[in-house]
């Protein structure tokens, strides 16, 4: 997807392909149809690039899943929630899936945003990743924001090898208001990463924050070989302190904020 935009307002857009020779099928779950690739065979890449914007939100924050081989977001964003001065019909959140056998990349300001607008009604969608590496550069960022009255999604990150964050990206959940006359209800998202190492630098950022009366979210981050912070913002911007904060490398855990 190179420019352009991609719009369902409220609804759903899968994005995949093969490599090879197979069929990808249609599946119906719960009046939503949902591809379905088959095993063994090898996925194409997806590239959404030259500030292309995927964009499902609206009264229902619709969904987006993305399954391929590499997927690499270029100047770019993925976009859901709900919208402004809307109040959601379905309270319950959609999802931003990715799930790559090789790498997710999000380069020069790639986003991937999910929102409840001001003055809206309504939770933001969860992120969910799931890849070999994944990398944020260039002032990228993987972000679940509330504006509005209802909580910021959660962010799942699993990755089989590493993560880098670097030229001041970020994973960030939050609650804040654009207006302060207008009250606050919700709480920040969970973020939680599991991978080989995890690396931050140059001004780079993993944190929650609310402005609210609720809790910011809990950050864990799991490591089996090495966390590094080098040069990064090292602050948790809250007027509520999550309920835990952790950083573990194998069976260590040592508290802190991120």
């Amino acid at each position: 997807m190179d420019g352009g935009g991609l719009n369902a307002f409220g609804g759903r857009v899968a994005l995949g392909g093969l490599s090879e020779p197979g069929t990808v099928g249609l599946n119906i779950d719960n009046n939503q149809i949902r591809l379905s690739f088959p095993e063994g065979v090898k996925r194409s890449n997806v590239t959404i690039t030259n500030s292309a914007l995927v964009d499902v939100s609206g009264q229902e924050s619709g969904s987006i899943a993305i399954k391929a081989a590499n997927i690499n977001i270029n100047n770019s964003q993925l976009q859901s929630g709900v919208g402004l001065l809307l109040t959601a019909r379905n309270p319950a959140s959609s999802t931003i899936i990715l799930d790559a056998t090789g790498a997710v990349t999000l380069d020069n300001f790639g986003r991937i945003f999910s929102a409840v607008a001001p003055f809206a009604g309504g939770n933001a969608s969860d992120i969910r990743i799931k890849a070999q590496s994944l990398s944020l550069n260039n002032t990228s960022g993987i972000s679940t924001i509330s504006l509005g009255q209802g909580d910021a999604g959660d962010i799942f990150i699993d990755v089989s090898d590493d993560i880098t964050l670097a030229g001041n990206s970020g994973i960030n959940s939050v609650l804040a208001s654009a207006d302060s006359s207008f009250p606050l209800e919700g709480k920040s998202g969970n973020i939680e990463i599991s991978a080989r190492s995890v690396s931050l630098a140059f001004g780079s950022s993993i944190q929650t924050f609310t402005q609210g009366t609720g809790d910011a979210g809990n950050i864990e981050i799991r490591a089996d070989d090495f966390i590094s912070l080098d040069n990064t913002k090292r602050k948790q911007p809250s007027n509520k302190i999550p309920k835990s904060e952790r950083l573990s490398r194998k069976v260590a855990t040592v508290e802190g904020a991120i």
